[in-house]
């Protein structure tokens, strides 16, 4: 692109997630002569993870998670959860087009602590999104 000489910044726009781009900058005098390009190579901070995670279909031994997408780019989710207070971290991938996974097998009256994450193809992570729910009582 060529931009106005008396501009020192420019956005560049529409640029993919996480992904490292080559930059360089020339100055076109008005003789139509270039200088020597200024360049550096800067990556693209990760998208948004996802969003609004919520709970349904509760019962004693099992929660339904479902959330929004953060952005498309994401290949796989990561899901965890562990009891509230506990130490028995599970942990599961999601194929990234999915925004709903039911947990089952849990324990009756319990309080659990849900992350979520998108993972890109490169394999870097979204920041996680968390929540927390409780299976019902048996009786």
């Amino acid at each position: 692109m060529i931009i106005n000489g008396n501009e020192t910044s420019q956005v560049l726009d529409n640029l993919d997630s996480n992904t490292l781009y080559d930059v360089s900058l020339t100055a076109i005098y008005p003789d139509n002569k270039e200088s020597d390009d200024v360049s550096d190579s800067v990556r693209t901070l990760v998208g948004p993870g996802p969003s609004n995670l919520r709970f349904s279909n509760i019962s004693a031994n099992s929660l339904q998670i479902d959330w929004d997408h953060g952005t498309p780019a994401v290949e796989l989710y990561k899901l965890t959860w562990v009891p509230s207070g506990g130490t028995d971290k599970k942990e599961m991938i999601i194929n990234g087009n999915e925004t709903s996974q039911v947990l089952d097998n849990l324990n009756p009256d319990t309080l659990y602590n849900v992350t979520l994450t998108g993972i890109y193809p490169d394999k870097t992570e979204t920041d996680e999104v968390s929540a927390s729910e409780s299976t019902y009582g048996d009786g």
